[in-house]
């Protein structure tokens, strides 16, 4: 709390005998001048801590200074290409130069083990900063500007080969993306939807999905005026959203919403993502007829014009399920794979994870003829994963896990079964995601597998230790159980 300072601890010690630890520890998390003044004959002349930042401040070259004072916005740190973004109007320095001189003054600290290096401002002085800021609403504008510029430019390759790199960039800035979309939640609404709108996917991959459909919600109420285009996608990221929750009676709705608009909106996308999404609503609804009628519009519509590499990946799926619909496994098997090696060429993670998901889950229930083939299934998955977990993307690696859990119990593992499923259950609460999407693929078979199996002192024991485990431990168990029971031949 007291950023390993010095004179914050020479002051906080100099405090203790008034106030004690404890009280001294709860005011700082909201003032400074709970040291105030130091005792007589503290061996320090400066009489408070923000005493000492003001004189260390005021040391500073005008250029230093007027550039510190405009960091303060920055939640979690920042890179110096960032800083450039707020730096004064009329400053004509170099920004680096600037940030340089800054930690060697000691106001910054940096994190040389990030790439790229990443530079904090300590709690402290950041504080100092804001109420010494001549200008802090155009500090906050500044930041928020360049919040939306950069998830403006980088949300587009989320689809592509530079998904993995992009989720990671933008899960290292969240912190700002929250502060720059509180900041438009109350001057730019519309920006601030825009921006909601357009995180969807990250809002669901990064394991903060009940966080990003409250901020969505919030954006739609606070810009009634928006234009339709925008509406739509926030009314779209609230339906994905809802989907991965285990709504799908939200997720409909909000699909159907979106389409409502349909006659007021240009981008084919919109359309394409709206039926879709209705599809995966009806899927996990268990309406034939109405996810029949979805995915035959949305195949006919993506195949009517031209469409992104993704999009085409994401027919691939809807024809897959549509020939599993019409009892032509074969055919499905064989979209599923299309859709795979699709996704894989044109650098589409989710595709690509989740074909072999979808497809693992339909091995899992077997069809026709052909009984469950779990080892095939556990093939998938791994593949699945590796994808899932390139993308960042926590809600689908659990959703790999519980199905990865089933197969599990198929090849002879129930106690290790119990176990992850237990681990999964317990993640997917914390997140707030449902990891039981594409169950609809096996009827109740493959889910009754694990609530059949007799209670014994050995299972009781393994749902215990699920529960307690580990984001790392749950994903090592599967993947080491996998690895054993196929013998290594994990393609």
């Amino acid at each position: 709390m007291l950023d390993g300072l010095p004179l914050a601890i020479e002051l906080a010690a100099a405090r203790e005998r008034v106030f004690g630890l404890a009280a001294i520890a709860t005011h700082l998390a909201e003032r400074v001048d709970v040291l105030a003044a130091t005792p007589r004959g503290s061996v320090n002349p400066h009489t408070s801590l923000d005493a000492a930042i003001g004189w260390s401040v005021e040391q500073l070259d005008d250029a230093d200074r007027a550039m510190l004072l405009r960091l303060w916005p920055f939640e979690g740190g920042f890179a110096w290409q960032a800083a450039e973004a707020v730096q004064p109007p009329d400053a004509d320095v170099a920004v680096l130069a600037v940030v340089a001189s800054l930690v060697d003054r000691s106001v910054l600290t940096t994190d040389t083990l990030a790439h790229p290096a990443r530079y904090r401002m300590l709690e402290i002085i950041r504080r100092y900063c804001r109420d010494a800021d001549p200008d802090p609403a155009a500090s906050e504008e500044a930041h928020a500007a360049w919040v939306r510029g950069l998830v403006a430019e980088q949300a587009p390759e989320l689809t592509g080969p530079r998904a993995g790199q992009v989720y990671r960039l933008l899960a290292g800035e969240l912190a700002n993306i929250r502060a720059g979309i509180a900041y438009d939640l109350q001057h730019h609404p519309i920006a601030a939807l825009r921006t909601c709108a357009v995180m969807e996917w990250v809002w669901v991959s990064l394991g903060v999905l009940p966080e990003g459909m409250r901020l969505l919600q919030a954006a739609l109420d606070a810009s009634p005026g928006a234009p339709a285009e925008d509406r739509a996608r926030g009314l779209l990221a609230l339906s994905i959203g809802s989907f991965h929750a285990g709504d799908p009676v939200v997720t409909l709705r909000r699909a159907d919403e979106a389409l409502g608009l349909r006659g007021q909106i240009t981008d084919r996308d919109l359309l394409l993502n709206a039926l879709s999404r209705r599809a995966l609503a009806a899927l996990e609804l268990n309406d034939p007829e109405l996810a029949r009628t979805a995915l035959t519009q949305f195949v006919d519509e993506a195949n009517h014009g031209r469409a992104a590499a993704w999009q085409t990946s994401i027919t691939h799926l809807a024809e897959a399920v549509l020939h599993l619909m019409e009892g032509a496994p074969e055919k499905g098997e064989a979209a599923f794979r299309a859709a795979r090696r699709h996704s894989r060429e044109c650098g589409f993670l989710w595709g690509e994870g989740t074909a072999d998901l979808i497809l693992a889950w339909h091995l899992l229930g077997g069809a026709g003829p052909k009984p469950p083939r779990p080892e095939e299934a556990l093939q998938s998955l791994n593949r699945a994963l590796s994808a899932f977990q390139e993308q960042t993307n926590k809600s689908d690696v659990l959703g790999v896990l519980y199905a990865g859990a089933h197969a599990l119990t198929a090849l002879a593992a129930p106690a290790t079964a119990v176990q992850l499923r237990a681990a999964v259950l317990e993640h997917s609460r914390r997140i707030g995601v449902n990891p039981r999407r594409y169950t609809y693929l096996t009827g109740a078979e493959a889910e009754e597998r694990i609530f059949a199996l007799p209670p014994c002192p050995e299972s009781v024991a393994a749902e215990h230790a699920g529960g307690a485990m580990s984001w790392t431990a749950m994903v090592e168990l599967f993947v080491s159980t996998a690895a054993r029971l196929l013998g290594g031949k994990i393609d």
